[in-house]
């Protein structure tokens, strides 16, 4: 009897092991897939590593500029314009050169230094997507202070001594050494001038600098005076001097009083390529009346939109 009772509780516990059996294999398999996803996040974690805006920023900085955006830098930077030509129809871009439209952002700019001479289009073809190089830059800015007289160059002690002038374009060595000379453009610690070698947008901006301050930029030439009538009431006019056709404009946009200063937002309209103007001297103007309300005594504070 004992005997036949252990038979039976050896086959009950056998029995209840192989019924556990699934049982403990599932936890098991829970218990792996909730540790996997866990493994697979701190996988893709460590290797995904996100750029953030600032080093995106450093490396806009760092990145060579083209000749499009060079020519707009300088004409911006130094104010350059078309005010001292007389054209009956002011002329297209595509008039000079083949590859770049009408359209582009840098197009009037482009225009602004063929006139000034700054660039020179005989072979029609800009290059707008290229790197500007430093002997390039070079060439633009010598050709600016040629054909700009009245600069304040200054007599540099010497020759500069550039040890890898010989790697730069025949045509270009005379404007490296004056703009080197002149401290627009300067060395590196070997005494190479790199002539070969983009131009960083944040070296371009001390380059413009360095020339701006030598130049000087021109004045915008807007001019602002209150002006009484008969009756007593006044008006604001503005003027944007004398220029060689019919074809420029000002506007008075706003006029807000700050205590006793009044300031003066105003736009500008040049002659638009393809338009057709008198070729007479005019002197744009715009006027508006100052409400009865404000001070007896102002001031005028122009600010270009």
């Amino acid at each position: 009897m004992k005997k036949r009772l252990s038979c039976i509780m050896a086959g009950a516990l056998l029995l209840t092991a192989v019924a556990l059996y699934p049982i403990g294999k599932s936890q098991a398999d829970e218990k792996n897939k909730i540790a996997h996803p866990q493994q697979k996040n701190a996988i893709n974690k460590t290797e995904v590593t996100p750029v953030t805006p600032a080093v995106a920023d450093i490396n806009k900085v760092n990145q060579y500029i083209t000749r499009a955006e060079l020519a707009e830098k300088m004409v911006n930077s130094l104010n350059l314009n078309l005010n001292s030509f007389r054209f009956l129809k002011p002329p297209a871009v595509a008039e000079f050169y083949d590859d770049v439209k009408v359209e582009e952002s840098y197009a009037d700019a482009v225009m602004i230094l063929v006139y000034n001479q700054v660039i020179n289009s005989s072979d029609r073809f800009f290059r707008p997507s290229e790197n500007i190089l430093r002997e390039e830059l070079a060439e633009m800015i010598g050709n600016l202070l040629q054909h700009q007289p009245g600069k304040n160059l200054v007599e540099s002690s010497g020759e500069p001594v550039i040890k890898d002038l010989a790697k730069a374009n025949s045509k270009a060595t005379d404007n490296i050494k004056l703009v080197v000379g002149q401290k627009i453009m300067n060395l590196n610690q070997e005494g190479n001038f790199q002539p070969k070698q983009g131009i960083t947008s944040a070296e371009a901006q001390a380059i413009l600098k360095n020339l701006e301050q030598l130049v000087g930029v021109n004045d915008t030439g807007v001019t602002a005076q209150i002006i009484t009538n008969k009756e007593g009431s006044r008006a604001l006019e503005i003027s944007w001097g004398e220029k060689p056709s019919s074809g420029y404009k000002i506007f008075i946009v706003d006029m807000q009083l700050k205590e006793h200063t009044l300031i003066v937002k105003y736009d500008t309209k040049e002659p638009t390529p393809g338009s057709y103007n008198s070729t007479v001297i005019t002197e744009p103007k715009d006027s508006k009346p100052i409400p009865a309300s404000y001070p007896a005594q102002l001031t005028l504070q122009l600010q270009g939109v």
